[in-house]
């Protein structure tokens, strides 16, 4: 790790992050910008695997994880990892990878937002902004890469109650946590969301996430 810091140091308006990306440019790169946001230190960063740092992640506990996967790390295993972890800190992928299938399984782990490594400075300063205060993010080329045909322009068409299920799903919650805060069944939550699905036209629940993003739910 070319950066460590104790986190019981850091001032309490300070914010503490660990990088994961095997190619070097990239992750410079992306520790840099997080430097320049004066509230961001970097606690560690690794050119290895999730699976080879996750231990260590969890005992530094950042606020914010940045994580590169190549194609073969993003199994059933590493989806898990990533959702155990999207509990306990922010997560963000930034990425180069394209297939939708594993784009969706990623977001539909409970991170806070997902780069293309296309992205522009703008973006990755948006992300960040907007995953530090609870809110997720994905650039416009991870979106289109999702929405494909099935973008809709308007949440009218959803009632009040799968709004706020809709809320829940944006803030990264898991169907449980939702039933829980609701006072419903895991099985209601499930109902809604299929409804949700059904009626906006898509096919992912990662496709229902984008969207509510794009359309600004969260402020609901």
């Amino acid at each position: 790790m070319a950066c460590r810091y104790d986190k019981s140091q850091l001032s309490l308006k300070q914010k503490s992050f660990f990088i994961i990306d095997h190619q070097f440019l990239t992750r410079s790169g992306t520790r840099s910008i997080l430097e320049q946001m004066e509230e961001y230190t970097c606690v560690g960063e690794s050119e290895g695997s999730i699976s080879e740092w996750k231990r260590e992640v969890l005992q530094l506990m950042p606020d914010l994880l940045v994580i590169d996967y190549i194609e073969t790390d993003n199994s059933q295993e590493f989806v898990d990892q990533l959702e155990q972890l999207s509990q306990f800190m922010k997560v963000l992928i930034i990425s180069s990878d394209t297939n939708i299938k594993r784009i969706n399984q990623s977001i539909n782990s409970g991170i806070s937002g997902f780069l293309s490594k296309s992205c522009n400075e703008f973006e990755i300063r948006e992300a960040i902004k907007k995953i530090a205060i609870g809110q997720r993010f994905f650039c416009n080329q991870i979106l289109d890469l999702i929405m494909g045909e099935g973008q809709k322009d308007s949440i009218s068409m959803l009632s009040e109650r799968e709004q706020e299920v809709l809320g829940l799903i944006v803030k990264g919650y898991t169907t449980k946590r939702i039933a829980d805060q609701l006072h419903l069944s895991v099985h209601t939550i499930n109902s809604h969301r299929k409804n949700m699905l059904k009626k906006l036209g898509f096919k992912s629940p990662a496709q229902l996430i984008s969207f509510a993003v794009n359309q600004g739910v969260q402020s609901l």
